[in-house]
């Protein structure tokens, strides 16, 4: 049975869960070291069938170009919790993100839609255009049909209407685009934490008020765009709407 509720796991900024909020989606936010010191590891498992859906981007350091892939960077790999928590709640379907170069998220007992999306082939009007690749495991459980999300490489900037939502903050413009260190170079100096929450969609005036600098840039930076999560959440509505999905 549908319960209309997703679990954000590694949320820390929760770009990904505003996303969902924004379209409709019920949100309840896992544990996260950054943003409230627990540790999936030692947190107690939700009941089998307790969310329609699981979503979140494993800590993806060890694999992000900017670190070395040694055996020691890759301890920090977070992705077989995120299997472990799906494998065990069994939510009609999962979205997990990375860095392209992380391996894929696959559940047993799921059928799985693998895709990259840039964030800048879907920024809409208002955003501040940003180069970010990010590849996104779709898998749906194995007793429903399966409806591909269909999220291909757009290049046109032609946002879907389904995302086409008012943005939450618009003083973008005296932020360049292009990525982070693009940016860095082309204003002379780092993007204030302020600039990075803009540049990703976020609203800096309801930032977390507890959390350092350094906090907020780490997680403005490892954050998925609020206008992603959006489309993303579109895309996953549209799919579960499909006549064969409503039937189940």
């Amino acid at each position: 049975m549908a319960t209309g509720l997703v679990l954000s796991l590694f949320p820390g900024l929760d770009g990904l869960g505003q996303g969902f909020e924004q379209m409709e989606w019920c949100v309840v936010k896992g544990p996260d070291l950054l943003s409230d010191g627990r540790d999936v590891r030692d947190w107690p498992l939700p009941p089998r069938g307790s969310f329609d859906g699981i979503i979140g981007g494993p800590p993806c350091q060890a694999f992000s170009k900017a670190r070395p892939h040694d055996a020691q960077a890759r301890q920090g790999n977070l992705i077989p919790e995120f299997v472990r928590v799906v494998d065990h709640v069994q939510p009609r379907w999962y979205l997990s993100e990375n860095v392209p170069q992380a391996p894929e998220v696959r559940v047993p007992g799921y059928n799985v839609e693998v895709f990259v999306l840039n964030a800048l082939d879907y920024c809409p009007h208002g955003e501040a255009p940003q180069t970010r690749r990010r590849r996104f495991c779709y898998g749906v459980r194995a007793d429903l049909p399966f409806v591909p999300l269909g999220l291909e490489p757009r290049g046109d900037r032609n946002v879907p209407e389904f995302c086409r939502l008012p943005t939450m903050c618009n003083e973008r413009k005296n932020v360049p685009h292009g990525r982070l260190g693009t940016v860095t170079r082309k204003m002379g100096r780092r993007p204030t934490w302020r600039e990075m929450l803009r540049i990703q969609g976020f609203d800096p005036d309801k930032r977390p008020q507890s959390w350092t600098v350094v906090a907020l840039q780490q997680a403005a930076a490892n954050a998925v765009p609020v206008y992603i999560g959006r489309l993303l959440a579109g895309a996953i509505r549209l799919a579960h709407w499909h006549p064969e999905m409503l039937e189940r």
